[in-house]
Parts: C-alpha cells; sequence; structure tokens
C-alpha cells in the first residue's frame, strides 16, 4: 500500500458506507421525509466529510501544523506596533514578523556571505524605519560603499546627519578622547592600541596616563592626539612637558627609548589630513552623544583602504561608547534612556575584548547594537570565548547565505532543535528506492531535527534569512521563536529635487 494515498482511502471508505445506508433509508420514506432526510444526511456527510478531510488529509494535517507553529509565536512578534519595526515576511506561517525594541535592545548578531544580503536586506531596511520613528542612530561602516552614503543622504534630513569619512580631509572631525576623566580617556586609548610584550605594554600605560594628567592639570581638559604626539615627538620635548627635574632626565631618555610602540601608533592617527579630522576645533566636531537627540552619526571607515588605521579607530569607538555606557550606570536617577541603535557592518574589521564588555552593559545606556560580520571566523582570534560572549549577549540572531560549513553547524546548534513525529516504513529489497514496493510494517517515534539545519543556511537565497528571536515568554515552543524570513526588497528613495543635500559633513 502506497502511505501517500493512505489518507485518501480513510476519508473515502466512511463516506461510501453512509452513502449506502442512506440509500437504504432513503426508499423507506415519503417526499416530504425525504426531502427533510435528504437535506439532514447531506449535512451530517459534509460534516464528517470536513471532519476527515480536517484530520486525514495532508491539507489539513498541514493546516494544523502551521495552526500550532502560528500559537507557539507570541503576539508581540505578530503586532504592528509604535515601538517595533517590521522584519520581514515569514515564509512558512506566511505573515509578517515585527521585531519590538525591547528585543532590539539586547542587541542583534547578522551573520552572512559577501552577497547574501546583511547591509542592503537587513541593516538598510532597519535603519530607514528607525530614521523614519526619529531615532538617534550611529553606524560604523567598514565597507564605506558610496551606495550607503547616497542612501543616508536620501533618507536623512541634513540638519540631521553627521558624517565622520576617514578618507576626506574635508570631513567632520571626531575627538575618540574628550569624554571622561584623564585616566579614563588614557585607559581608553591604550586599549585601542596593539601590544606584542608585557613589559612595554604596562611603560605605555604609565606613560599615557602621566601624559593625561598633567596635560588636564594645566588646560582642564583631555589632550588631542596631535597634542599628545607633540609632547613625545622628542626626548627633549617629553621632558620639558612633564617638567621633571634634572636629576630624573637620565631616566626619562631611558622610558622615551621604551616607548617607541607608543609613539608610533600615535603618530599614525596623525599623519596628513588624520591630524585635522581625529584632533577636531571644539567647533567642527562631531559629539557622538548628539545621538541622543536624534541625529544619525555615519562613520565612514573603509577598512580596504588603510586596515590598521580602522582597526584603531574602531576600537576608539567602540572604547568610547563602552565609556557612554558605563556613565549611564552611574546615573542616580534611574531614568531609562531611550533606544539608541548602533549599527557595525563588517564588524570584525575592529572586533576586540572590549566590545564584549560593551555588550554586556550597552542595554541600559540604551543603546542596541546590530553587528554584522561573515563567519565565525572573523571573530575567534579576538580571544578565548569572545564568540561565545557576544552570541550569548545577541537575543535575536540573523543569519543569511553562510559558505562556511564551521559557521553553519555553529548556528545551527545555536538555533536548537525541535521534536517532530519520525515516521518510518519498511520496503522490498530493490535495486533502485523508486521501484521499491512498501510494506505494511513501519513505526513512528519522536525525534530531534535542527530548527535551522545546516544546509538551508548554506543555500538561502539572497535576501531570506533564518531568524532566531529569544522572546523570554512561555509559549509551547519555549522562550525563543525561529523563523524563515524574507525580508523587505531594497526601494531606492527618489531625492526631492526642492530639498538640499548638503549635511553635517563638512565644515
Amino acid at each position: 500500500m502506497n502511505p501517500k494515498s493512505h489518507g485518501a482511502e480513510f476519508l473515502f471508505t466512511p463516506l461510501l458506507l453512509a452513502c449506502i445506508v442512506g440509500l437504504g433509508i432513503w426508499k423507506q420514506l415519503e417526499t416530504m421525509t425525504k426531502l427533510l432526510s435528504g437535506t439532514f444526511m447531506i449535512g451530517v456527510t459534509a460534516l464528517i466529510g470536513l471532519f476527515m478531510l480536517e484530520r486525514r488529509s495532508p491539507w489539513g494535517r498541514q493546516r494544523k501544523k502551521r495552526q500550532a507553529a502560528l500559537e507557539a509565536v507570541p503576539d508581540s512578534l505578530l503586532a504592528d506596533a509604535e515601538d517595533a519595526i517590521r522584519l520581514g515576511f515569514d515564509l512558512d506561517l506566511g505573515i509578517p514578523i515585527y521585531l519590538p525594541d525591547r528585543y532590539r535592545s539586547r542587541h542583534v548578531h547578522i551573520l552572512g556571505a559577501t552577497g547574501s544580503g546583511k547591509t542592503e536586506s537587513v541593516i538598510i531596511n532597519f535603519l530607514k524605519q528607525d530614521v523614519a520613528r526619529g531615532l538617534g542612530t550611529i553606524i560604523l561602516d567598514a565597507k564605506g560603499d558610496q551606495s550607503f552614503l547616497t542612501l543616508l543622504k536620501d533618507i536623512v534630513e541634513p540638519k540631521s546627519l553627521y558624517i565622520f569619512d576617514l578618507s576626506s580631509p574635508e570631513s567632520l572631525g571626531y575627538d575618540p578622547l574628550q569624554s571622561g576623566s584623564a585616566i579614563e580617556a588614557a585607559q581608553r586609548l591604550f586599549s585601542s592600541f596593539v601590544w606584542s610584550e608585557e613589559y612595554y605594554k604596562s611603560k605605555a600605560l604609565a606613560a599615557l596616563q602621566r601624559i593625561f594628567v598633567a596635560h588636564f592639570e594645566i588646560n582642564n581638559c583631555n589632550p588631542t592626539l596631535l597634542e599628545i604626539s607633540h609632547y613625545m615627538a622628542s626626548p627633549a620635548a617629553y621632558a620639558a612637558f612633564l617638567n621633571e627635574p634634572s636629576a630624573a632626565k637620565g631616566a626619562l631618555l631611558k622610558e622615551f627609548e621604551e616607548l617607541s610602540g607608543l609613539r608610533d601608533q600615535i603618530r599614525s592617527l596623525t599623519l596628513a589630513h588624520l591630524g585635522k579630522i581625529l584632533s577636531p576645533s571644539k567647533v567642527n566636531r562631531i559629539d557622538i552623544e548628539a545621538a541622543s537627540s536624534g541625529a544619525v552619526i555615519y562613520f565612514r571607515l573603509q577598512s580596504l583602504i588603510s586596515p590598521q588605521i580602522v582597526s584603531i579607530l574602531g576600537k576608539l569607538i567602540i572604547n568610547n561608547l563602552s565609556y557612554l555606557a558605563g556613565v549611564s550606570h552611574r546615573d542616580p536617577s534611574g531614568v531609562k534612556k531611550a533606544m539608541i541603535p548602533v549599527y557595525l557592518d563588517e564588524f570584525a574589521s575592529f572586533a576586540c575584548e572590549e566590545f564584549a564588555d560593551l555588550i554586556s552593559k550597552a542595554r541600559s545606556a540604551g543603546f542596541a547594537l546590530h553587528f554584522a560580520h561573515q563567519s565565525i571566523g572573523d571573530v575567534l582570534e579576538v580571544s578565548p570565548g569572545f564568540l561565545n560572549r557576544i552570541t550569548d549577549n545577541a537575543a535575536t540572531k540573523i543569519v543569511m547565505r553562510i559558505n562556511d560549513p564551521d559557521s553553519a553547524e555553529f548556528f545551527a546548534k545555536a538555533f536548537g532543535t525541535r521534536l517532530y513525529q519520525k515516521a518510518t516504513q519498511r520496503v522490498t529489497n530493490a535495486k533502485q528506492l523508486e521501484a521499491a514496493e512498501v510494506l505494511e510494517e513501519g513505526s513512528i517515534r519522536e525525534a530531534h531535527q535542527f530548527r535551522a539545519p545546516p544546509d538551508l543556511l548554506k543555500t538561502l537565497p539572497t535576501g531570506q534569512g533564518s531568524v532566531l528571536i529569544a522572546h523570554g515568554e512561555d509559549m509551547s515552543a519555549g522562550a525563543s521563536a525561529v523563523f524563515r524570513i524574507k525580508f523587505p526588497p531594497i526601494l531606492q528613495l527618489a531625492r526631492d529635487p526642492t530639498r538640499t543635500t548638503t549635511s553635517n559633513a563638512t565644515a
């Protein structure tokens, strides 16, 4: 017996018996009685048919399965609320799915190979909805495509858009050291650099702290990168700034020689136009805290042009955000901060251990981190356990097509498994499966299957992704839900010819 036809035969047999019995009764009745009885029998037969169709037909089983899946989704993911964005269209349920701010504030991890749609299908669509809602936003873009910049100028009002372009001498400036006390700013700069030996690392930290404290005592503000570079330009300049007595100048000269690594890394951030845009005047610089007032701040970093500089600067920005998150923790008022989406595209270019600290405390500061990269190999070398720390702290995981098998296996396991009824059938021995005859014997048992199998993650079409949302509600499928999302297509907004396109990108 073919198992595919079993449901149809089960449905047909009782209907046939009902018709035979009904025909026998029909012959014994009068005309009016026949009319009433016929109507009744047709109704009963229809109800039996619908019942059997619902319970035994493939269509009915599929409908029941869909209804059970829908009941496992909390209402918060189905409601088009003011404090939510449209995630996309679920291809299995056939309905739109929404992502509330309270889940976004627990961070979003985006993974996908080049060309899978990370930027176009996810980041840009989220960003467009954030801008339409008037949310301030911070964007760190290691690719720096011109198309992204053009889109930003289309969707953001010029007065609200602040652009830092690492490759442009005319860019607005950004001073990563302006915030915090002298010791805090020195620590942020120090942790953004790369060190090969512990001895010189400790010497560099001590020197930076001395420089920052001395400058703050004189000027009541933190030094800029250019000022630090001037203080360390020569042994004489270093000794003169620290104002050490003559007896200590010999030790100071030796110390200066041991700071060559620190001097070189600071000097790299002051060469050519970098001295102007990373050590700007107060009039011409971006205040990253302006995002809390609705500003959209875009850091165009372009790692292909200067990967070492981008790595250091990206870490400086992350450390600045971490400082602001720490300040929020000290706020005695306890006022809840408005959400500020932070997008880090091609995040691997500036991934650092400090980011793991930021992601664990950013929520209370209002930062909703959305970080995108291509594979788990991008971040494995940061530090032991770094991948697990950032994955565990992201309540929403969006996986577009990935080519790396290790990444596919990792996220398939991270998405978890679901129980299902596994049916097996015995077949006659045949060389070709298509020619095999199915026997009556079989079994049904409970089994586990991936909610997002590795092969699915490796074959997703561009613009589609598997999404895990850890909503935390007590539902039949647990406290998380997995969707197969088709993200909205990118619709380029037409420029308004009456509107100026001059943003705060240049002085």
